[in-house]
């Protein structure tokens, strides 16, 4: 599976519910994303890129693990995600 692919497809697959989460410039970068065959899931390295802080403080991190789980339920992927996620102001 490419990152890049689900990077485009959490960004903007459900982009109302991002921009509701995050605001209106927020953005989720995959930094790396790997499979775990002992864990049978995928690891993924996620930076939420925010200029509205004040708008995280109550969504972050459930809300962008419902938009990953999301994406990856639309690619058909029913695999276990680990997500390892950091908050960048800018």
């Amino acid at each position: 599976m490419n990152k890049i692919l689900v990077e485009k497809l959490v960004n903007h697959l459900r982009n109302k519910d991002r921009i509701l989460l995050f605001g209106e410039n927020s953005k989720i970068k995959v930094i790396s994303m790997t499979f775990s065959s002992q864990k049978k899931c995928y690891i993924l390295d996620l930076k939420l890129i925010v200029d509205q802080p004040e708008l995280c403080e109550e969504s972050y991190p459930d809300g962008l693990y419902h938009l990953v789980e999301f994406a990856f339920n639309f690619m058909n992927r029913n695999k276990k995600v680990i997500i390892i996620s950091s908050l960048e102001i800018i």
